[in-house]
């Protein structure tokens, strides 16, 4: 394994890529708001890449991932002034982040995070990246209450959960921004809100996010987009608008699907078998977004070979996991389930991706099969 110790001084960047570790042996540096001192690490994870910027002159120990010095700005001026801004948000209030895919809205909302919880016992972060979310599984959105300063959220808990059922918004768009706005209802309670959302903006994607904000109303939105494009959110909330930094990585569908992929392999790959009974269950399909009998959704899962479809798991009134259904037999199914909080399963959501044995995603429209 390779490692590399290199010294920096104030004003020249480090840019890593994934997978890696850090190291800081001497020295201070700060990544995405988050400070490292002497003697603290952090895992850089595949597909990532991290702006290193030492406070001081500070000794590096790098080992494996790829790096390179950089005496650009690696953190753009107008972030610096949104955390200004931003910093007097209060419990019940919140910040929409918005913007094209790969503009940087996952890497700003943890900077922001970061810069809030230096003058704030608490916040919010809320995952509405259906596609690409930081936490959780794909087809989900999420919400975790955060009191220490993160660099990278992947692997972190979800305090709430929420099953949209589909990797964009596009036929699950009102669902979306219910729970969405659910979830941030949640969360306000007790702590201010950043709110990611996914990067759907062309053919229809603007119109639902101009939906989305008007249903939150925000205190802030803050907008990777066009002036021109900026003119409707104006009329909703404060529009801060931001850059997209030089270093942000670009990925294609092929890399977003393996993501993803990754991500459901770790959601599933030791998952819970288990089987409950239908009796009393009530199902629901997400893309129609009403209650059908179980008898009219196992026949289509018998035809069509459904089998690995995504489902969210209801108890208590709430989200409590997502299963990957193997079986609908006569009087019961048979699905692996990776819970957040273990209930009695009494409701179900059934979505339009389908998880095969090696983790490949299939979509499904329940429109073309149910009438």
């Amino acid at each position: 394994m390779r490692r590399k110790e290199i010294s920096i001084q104030k004003g020249e960047n480090v840019l890593l890529d994934g997978p890696s570790k850090l190291e800081v042996l001497t020295g201070e540096i700060e990544i995405y708001g988050k400070i490292l001192k002497r003697g603290e690490n952090v895992i850089v994870r595949k597909d990532k890449r991290v702006a290193i910027i030492p406070h001081v002159s500070s000794t590096l120990r790098i080992t494996s991932g790829r790096f390179f010095l950089t005496e650009d700005e690696v953190i753009p001026s107008n972030w610096v002034k949104t955390c200004e801004r931003v910093s007097e948000l209060r419990r019940g209030e919140s910040a929409l982040i918005i913007g094209k895919a790969d503009s940087g809205k996952s890497t700003l909302a943890i900077y922001l995070i970061n810069k809030l919880l230096e003058k704030k016992e608490r916040i919010f972060f809320l995952e509405g990246d259906i596609g690409q979310p930081e936490i959780w599984v794909p087809t989900t959105i999420s919400g975790i209450f955060l009191e220490r300063g993160v660099i990278d959220l992947e692997g972190y808990f979800p305090s709430f959960m929420e099953f949209v059922g589909d990797i964009t918004p596009r036929k699950v768009y009102r669902r979306n921004i219910r729970l969405i706005t659910f979830l941030n209802k949640c969360g306000k309670e007790e702590a201010p809100v950043i709110i990611n959302s996914d990067g759907w903006i062309r053919n229809g994607g603007l119109e639902h996010k101009i939906k989305l904000a008007r249903q939150m109303n925000p205190q802030f939105i803050i907008s990777f987009l066009s002036e021109r494009l900026n003119s409707d959110f104006k009329e909703i909330g404060r529009v801060i608008e931001v850059n997209r930094p030089k270093y942000i990585k670009r990925r294609g569908m092929k890399e977003r699907k393996e993501r993803r992929k990754r991500k459901y392999w770790k959601a599933f790959s030791s998952a819970v078998l288990d089987t409950i009974e239908i009796k009393d269950l009530k199902i629901e399909l997400a893309e129609i977004g009403r209650e059908i009998k179980y008898e009219k959704v196992r026949k289509v899962f018998e035809r069509d070979k459904l089998r690995g479809i995504l489902c969210g798991l209801y108890g208590e009134g709430k989200c409590i996991g997502v299963g990957r259904i193997i079986e609908m037999n006569e009087g019961s199914i048979t699905l692996s389930v990776n819970y957040i909080k273990k209930e009695k399963i009494e409701g179900m959501v059934l979505g339009n991706i389908i998880i095969d044995s090696e983790f490949n995603e299939w979509r499904v429209s329940w429109e073309d099969k149910i009438v």
